[in-house]
């Protein structure tokens, strides 16, 4: 679509369209795209209607591409997506998350990491983190030195406030 060009909509589709946009759905990005053909249909540019939509140009143009191509009608029947399943209240919350044995824990894996597992775990969330010792060799490692490493790493998640009557502390290769 040239910019500029008016996007034409029945006044069937039209009302649609505004409900979807601005009652909401449930799903923002199905809002989104209702806004880019209202937006379209006013004959704005597409830089502009990125801006108001949120969007970058190339996803407006994208979506504007495929309206008038295919015309809104199956867009309308589209249903929202559901609710991430993964979000759904029912099922427990679990983290699971492992640190690569290659040298000592640094303030990063700290305040990068280990930090939030321990919020996470004080929280109630199910929590099984890892020592990753057969992900660190990926390049020869003296099999001493990573023994010590995993049991330095293991013993800094302790230290940091791991608790292993709350959460699951293991070591990947044992």
């Amino acid at each position: 679509m040239q910019l500029g060009v008016k996007f034409r909509t029945s006044d069937t589709e039209r009302g649609q369209l505004k409900k979807i946009a601005y009652d909401g759905d449930g799903d923002p990005e199905h809002a989104s795209r209702a806004r880019i053909i209202l937006l379209s249909e006013k004959g704005l540019k597409t830089d502009v209607i990125a801006d108001k939509v949120g969007m970058s140009v190339s996803t407006v143009r994208r979506w504007r591409k495929r309206f008038k191509d295919h015309g809104v009608g199956g867009f309308l029947r589209d249903k929202p997506r559901k609710q991430d399943k993964m979000a759904d209240s029912s099922r427990p919350k679990r983290v699971f998350s492992g640190i690569q044995p290659s040298g000592n824990l640094t303030l990063g894996n700290y305040l990068g990491a280990i930090k939030r597992f321990v919020e996470i775990q004080d929280e109630g969330t199910e929590s099984i983190y890892c020592v990753v010792d057969l992900h660190a060799i990926t390049t020869w490692q003296d099999p001493v030195k990573l023994w010590h490493a995993t049991r330095e790493v293991a013993a800094g998640f302790i230290a940091s406030g791991i608790n292993p009557k709350k959460s699951v502390l293991f070591n990947q290769a044992q």
